[in-house]
């Protein structure tokens, strides 16, 4: 009779496994800065352009021409006099999270990478008492981090998926997993 194995060997095969996570994870981080900063991916410099302008206390909308854009700055001063015309999150139309807002009409990435890679590099800055990780040249960094950290996780669960599965007691094949290979169940 074949059981689950006994004594060390499953601590041996999760030590090892969390090894290697965590090996994973270090060659991961390596190399945060791989571009020497010069943004070489247009996408993520496009991300990080968008993404040091959000959150940042200040309306540019992009509406169709100046009249519009003034109508519009109009509005949200007269919706949000405290604040310079700033709303909250949820007032898209005044909202300095959305992009179309802060100059970048044509962000289509979605909005929950650039909010968290934001409120990320918000809490770095307060953390580290310096606000370059908040700007262009430094926000990029934690988005790489944040992206890294987000499949890390996703590959850790997927380790512990795959260690759960190892646990399962094993099954024989019978005669009905075996016809639809060897070709009787065709018929």
């Amino acid at each position: 009779m074949r059981g689950k194995p006994q004594g060390w060997a499953p601590l041996w095969r999760r030590t090892g496994l969390v090894l290697i996570v965590l090996v994973a994870g270090a060659l991961r981080f390596d190399g945060m800065r791989w571009d020497d900063g010069i943004l070489a991916h247009p996408d993520e410099r496009f991300m990080t352009m968008v993404a040091s302008a959000v959150h940042g206390g200040r309306l540019a909308p992009t509406d169709r021409n100046e009249p519009a854009r003034a109508s519009h700055l109009a509005a949200c001063a007269a919706r949000h006099p405290a604040t310079g015309g700033v709303g909250g999150w949820f007032d898209t139309a005044c909202s300095d999270f959305n992009p179309a807002n802060v100059g970048h009409a044509g962000y289509a990435y979605g909005e929950l990478p650039l909010a968290a890679a934001r409120i990320a590099a918000e809490a770095v800055s307060m953390w580290s008492g310096s606000s370059a990780h908040r700007e262009y040249g430094g926000i990029q960094v934690v988005g790489r981090a944040l992206q890294r950290a987000a499949q890390g996780l996703g590959q850790g669960r997927t380790a512990s998926f795959a260690g759960q599965l190892d646990d399962a007691e094993p099954r024989r094949a019978n005669q009905d997993d075996l016809r639809g290979i060897s070709g009787d169940g065709l018929t």
